[in-house]
């Protein structure tokens, strides 16, 4: 009976001590994305900056140089964009975080955080967003990041000279005839 109790004292000692791993890990995840999305918001605005002063160098005829050290600005923030992309994946939690959201409150938070690349493009976004939709299911920070990606691929498909963003939101049926509350990004660009 001793050695069933050490035995069983000892397993409960060893989950213990793997739940508090667990508990690190997920606080470490946490920290690790808080400090990738503060990350992510400058080097986007380095690149646009990068971006703009490109298209300066080749509109003013200056050096060659001058761009290709421009290049390998925009190809650096990318390629800093991808590892932090790596480092959320490694840290991110299995388990998603589902909560009730209001879609458009989530939307209307997004555009703040490109605003600068918006403002530097000449880039208007244009909100189509009925003021009753249903609140969704789901993890905020990844439907964040999904807007976030789409905004940023519209403003790159935009030509120079600026043009239109329009986000939408809405209900709509599925297959089934369910109601799905949908959202959509369009852009003018090519």
């Amino acid at each position: 009976r001793s050695r069933e109790l050490s035995t069983a004292n000892q397993e409960l000692q060893t989950m213990q001590a793997q739940l508090l791993g667990a508990e690190r890990m997920a606080a470490i995840g946490e920290v690790v994305a808080a400090v990738a999305h503060g990350i992510r918001n400058p080097l986007a605005n380095i690149r646009a900056a990068a971006q703009v002063a490109a298209l300066d160098c080749r509109e003013c005829g200056q050096s060659s140089l001058a761009a290709k050290h421009l290049t390998n600005i925009m190809a650096e923030v990318d390629r800093l964009e991808g590892r932090l992309k790596e480092l959320l994946q490694f840290v991110r939690p299995t388990e998603r975080h589902n909560a009730s959201l209001d879609l458009n409150t989530l939307l209307r938070g997004t555009v703040p955080m490109m605003a600068e690349r918006l403002a530097q493009a000449g880039i208007v976004v244009l909100e189509q967003l009925p003021p009753r939709l249903p609140p969704i299911m789901g993890d905020a920070m990844l439907i964040e990041q999904v807007i976030l990606s789409l905004l940023g691929n519209a403003i790159e498909a935009i030509p120079a000279g600026g043009g239109t963003i329009t986000l939408a939101t809405g209900i709509e049926p599925d297959e089934r005839g369910m109601p799905c509350v949908f959202v959509e990004v369009r852009d003018t660009g090519v």
